[in-house]
């Protein structure tokens, strides 16, 4: 749950965002794109990691057969 101070910081950013003529919304998914985008080492660590070890309901052996097509 947000506090008042986050609260407040999110209107003042609405606000500041409005008279530049952006989109909250559209301006807060870039920022979920620029972290991924300057995650990617972070991520294909982890996703080696989980291929590599065998955890369960995540085996390298079952990713391999869910991305395998499938014949109809």
């Amino acid at each position: 749950m947000a506090t008042k101070a986050q609260k407040s910081n999110k209107q003042i950013a609405e606000m500041i965002l409005r008279v530049q003529g952006q989109d909250y919304d559209e301006w807060l998914d870039e920022q979920h794109v620029a972290l991924i985008t300057r995650s990617t080492e972070v991520i294909t660590k982890v996703t080696k990691m989980a291929l590599t070890k065998d955890i369960p309901g995540n085996s390298s052996n079952q990713l391999n057969q869910q991305s395998e097509p499938v014949d109809s």
